[in-house]
């Protein structure tokens, strides 16, 4: 178990799953808001210089961000509004 704590009060605990199955709702993901256009062009770069193959960034509803699949084919989000 990892429990993460930060100075605003958000808490994140992680516990492995006992029956070693992942299942997710759908559309469950984690999302990454940025302030700025930029910002979200900086992560965007910084992942793909990493090796990454994601789509551009772009408008989604009204924001700018992209999406990518993360460890264990979960789906993540870096955005700004």
């Amino acid at each position: 178990m990892a429990i993460l704590n930060n100075a605003h009060g958000f808490t994140l605990v992680l516990t492995k799953n006992k029956a070693d199955i992942l299942s997710y709702p759908p559309d469950f993901h984690f999302g990454f808001l940025q302030n700025t256009e930029e910002e979200v062009l900086a992560m965007y770069n910084k992942l793909t210089e990493g090796g990454l193959e994601i789509p551009a960034p772009k408008s989604i509803r009204g924001n700018f961000g992209f999406y990518f699949n993360g460890p264990d084919g979960i789906l993540m989000e870096v955005s700004c509004a």
